[in-house]
């Protein structure tokens, strides 16, 4: 079990536990990590369990309707060209994961300056948080955005710069990382203010010859257990944990950055409902949407 994945040499990502924000209407600031979720490579699992899963090079157990949000890890000193998909389709654009790297609309995220994304683009400034979701039920993105046949999960790709762009600071050393439905998918919850900022660098810049994809598949906790003989995680963290612990809800000075534009087929995103009787959330008491 990891609790990162190290895409590259230099880069990595944890997928971050969260709460689930109210999906009133309301928009909200950036919710807390509250631990990283499991994750498991497929040479881990058993190979009985790895046939009965769908093809990924990860796999992780989340419970339907849990949110998550993402953390990545370059050096400060080396920008990364990051796309996020959830079942094949971007989600800062609403169209098919693009091989290629595109300025207009942008199709990825410029790290460090991203240090992460909770959820799907939907409006200038606003993602609407990532949420667990049953496939087939016709809240997650690729339901809605795409008409191949459903392959849940998520897709990060990873394109580092070109050599010689960036030097290595003398002083500092090069550290790696450590290492319902049986299938869910990523739809879209409540209002969350995030900016996703545009490339200061440029397209030229990006090394398309050493870029990595991989594929993460999210099980729903209650089958993990069944298909890979390894218990599932703990129930998620509730609202009267949250407030016990006086956790805080992060805000990012970043008046000063412009933020890129939103494509009109995201504005449209429908949610993942509070009504849905699969699927729950709570109001932290205190808390106020922005």
């Amino acid at each position: 079990m990891l609790n990162d994945i190290q895409v590259t040499d230099y880069f990595s990502l944890t997928l971050q536990r969260t709460l689930r924000v109210p999906n009133d209407g309301g928009t909200y600031p950036l919710p807390p990590g509250l631990g990283t979720f499991p994750i498991y490579p497929r040479l881990a699992l058993r190979r009985s369990a790895v046939a009965d899963l769908p093809a990924a090079d990860y796999y992780v157990p989340m419970y339907q309707s849990e949110a998550l949000w993402f953390r990545f890890l370059p050096p400060y000193w080396l920008p990364h060209a990051v796309q996020v998909a959830a079942g094949g389709v971007d989600v800062l654009t609403g169209e098919p994961l693009r091989e290629e790297l595109v300025a207009q609309p942008q199709n990825y995220l410029c790290c460090p300056k991203q240090p992460w994304l909770d959820g799907i683009r939907t409006a200038p400034g606003i993602v609407s948080q990532f949420v667990a979701a049953p496939l087939g039920a016709g809240h997650t993105l690729e339901e809605q955005f795409s008409d191949r046949p459903l392959q849940g999960g998520i897709t990060i790709g990873v394109v580092p710069p070109k050599p010689g762009l960036f030097e290595e600071p003398p002083a500092e050393k090069r550290i790696l990382c450590l290492r319902s439905q049986k299938r869910l998918g990523l739809g879209g919850g409540g209002r969350i203010e995030q900016k996703i900022y545009p490339d200061p660098y440029g397209l030229d810049t990006w090394d398309y010859a050493n870029s990595r994809q991989i594929r993460i598949q999210i099980i729903n906790s209650a089958h993990f257990a069944a298909l890979t003989g390894r218990p599932a995680p703990p129930t998620p963290v509730t609202a009267a944990a949250y407030t016990k612990y006086g956790l805080p809800w992060f805000c990012l000075y970043d008046e000063a950055s412009p933020d890129i534009g939103v494509t009109p087929e995201l504005q449209s995103l429908k949610t993942v409902p509070n009504a849905d009787p699969s699927l729950h959330w709570v109001r932290v008491q205190g808390i106020q949407p922005v």
